[in-house]
Parts: structure tokens; sequence; C-alpha cells
């Protein structure tokens, strides 16, 4: 919308047309994205100059090239490399999530930040979890539990 926008007060301000096609690009629309790459394009050629003629090196014609690669597959194909980056936009972003609630790292002690047992200390008969016996883990270690003859 903002690009729309920019377009409509601009309408020849190639910029314009490089942010409606980047825009457009991230919502899978490579198609009109494609579009405004060549619009976009067609404002930057000096005049008498062809849009193909013009400098190859501006940010319009990189992204035209990307759009081009998509609009050459079919539009199933389209939608499916569409839905493949969203997945792995989500992924990347929640193994940012997983790496802020772990301490930033994967190294001894570096459980999550909410629930760190990493610097609890069991020694000297301070544990817990000691009368858990049966637990391996857990503090005792594999052993029977302790019940008292009228317990059994």
């Amino acid at each position: 919308r903002d690009a729309d926008r920019c377009l409509a007060l601009r309408p020849e301000w190639s910029k314009g047309q490089s942010r409606r096609s980047t825009a457009l690009f991230g919502l899978g629309r490579y198609g009109e994205a494609e579009a405004a790459c060549i619009a976009g394009i067609a404002l930057d050629a000096p005049q008498g100059e062809t849009a193909a003629a013009s400098a190859t090196t501006s940010p319009l014609h990189g992204m035209l090239a990307k759009c081009q690669k998509e609009t050459c597959e079919p539009l199933a194909v389209q939608r499916e490399m569409y839905r493949l980056r969203q997945k792995a936009k989500q992924d990347a972003k929640l193994q940012e999530l997983m790496a802020s609630l772990s301490g930033g790292g994967t190294g001894a002690g570096g459980g999550p930040k909410v629930f760190n047992m990493s610097n609890l200390n069991f020694s000297g008969g301070n544990n817990p979890f000691a009368n858990l016996g049966g637990l391996p883990g857990l503090g005792g270690a594999g052993q029977q539990p302790k019940m008292s003859e009228q317990q059994m």
C-alpha cells in the first residue's frame, strides 16, 4: 500500500516502482512484481534510450532478474516456492527465538533462561529428588524406593 501511495504521489519516480516490485515479490505476486520492475526501468531510461539499453546495475534490474526466474515456472510452482520461502522465514524466526531462550548457544548448561538448572547444586544431601528412587536421572540413581515395613 505504501508503494502504491508513493506512486500515486510521484508516478514518474522509479524508486516507487522498485519498492512496489519488492513488496509484490515478498507477497508471492511475481508477475506483478516483474511488471513493476519493467515500468521502473522504463522510467530510469534516459530520453531516447530503451529500457534494455540503460545500465543494468540498478536494483530494479536485480529484482527483474529474480522475478523472471520465478515467472518462468508454472503458477503452481510459483505458489509452492512462495510457501517454502514463508516456511523458511518462520523457521528462522523460531530458531532465533530458541537461541534467545537458550542463552544464545548450545554449550553445556545452556538450557532455557526460564528454567536453567545448570547452576543448581544438589551435593551435600540437598537433593530434593533423592527420595525418587527407581527413576534414573532424578536423583534416585536407579535405587529401589525406601519404604518402611508399615508402608509395604
